[in-house]
């Protein structure tokens, strides 16, 4: 073990940037999941401009896989800070909008004992990787998504909505897998998209004794009540 985690700080040292975060056996964070609500009677329809909620059920961030010699992990950054909104009318979602504080991403790994400080590992997400410093944003739009029916309390709706993903100040055409809820009051939602590092001019790091996969998975849910 000891061996193991003086390897990590020594990948950290070197410039792995956000993909070095943790170099040891363990089990990933899950993957955000939708929020379900008991459902509530709601004094109008769904259709309403809507604005994201900043609560505890909103958030967004981004998962890569890593292998360390014989070991594998997903490292998982992810933050609250997300700020946009969309229009419901009927059966079509208009003006869709996430953007997300990518300065505010923080790790959410274990830490592995005796290994440098979070703090110190985000540092590298600054200049290296996603470059935060350079490009303190990212964001999803789409004009307008066709639902498959008109939102129900408590049903839920599985969608792909196509729009544009800019991250790594690159902007890029993508579907995103969607799955969401009204229960009467607000509106929840999640979503993922596998995201190819290439295609947003990012670079996997080569450190020879670690191998990062070329592409990771783009993760979020939302709150989203009437403005």
């Amino acid at each position: 073990m000891k061996k193991i985690i003086s390897l990590a700080v020594l990948v950290i040292i070197t410039g792995g940037g956000f993909f070095a975060y943790k170099y040891f056996s363990g089990d990933a964070p899950k993957k955000l999941e939708l929020t379900t609500r008991t459902t509530v009677a709601g004094n109008t329809g769904p259709n309403g401009k809507y604005t994201i909620l900043a609560n505890a059920d909103t958030q967004a961030g981004f998962r890569i896989d890593e292998k360390f010699g014989p070991l594998a992990h997903t490292a998982v950054v992810r933050t609250t800070a997300i700020t946009g909104g969309t229009t419901v009318t009927g059966t079509t979602v208009s003006n869709v909008k996430m953007t997300v504080d990518m300065t505010k991403l923080k790790s959410i790994d274990e830490q592995p004992p005796g290994g440098l400080p979070l703090e110190n590992r985000l540092k590298f997400m600054q200049t290296g990787g996603l470059e935060t410093t350079r490009f303190p944003t990212a964001s999803f739009e789409a004009v307008s998504v066709s639902l498959p029916a008109a939102p129900a309390k408590g049903a839920k709706i599985t969608v792909n909505a196509a729009g544009n993903l800019t991250l790594h100040g690159v902007t890029k055409a993508i579907t995103i897998a969607l799955n969401a809820i009204w229960n009467g009051s607000v509106i929840d939602i999640q979503g993922e998209a596998e995201v190819a590092l290439a295609d947003y001019g990012m670079t996997p790091p080569s450190l020879g004794f670690v191998d990062v996969g070329g592409k990771g998975s783009l993760e979020f849910k939302l709150t989203l009540t009437k403005a």
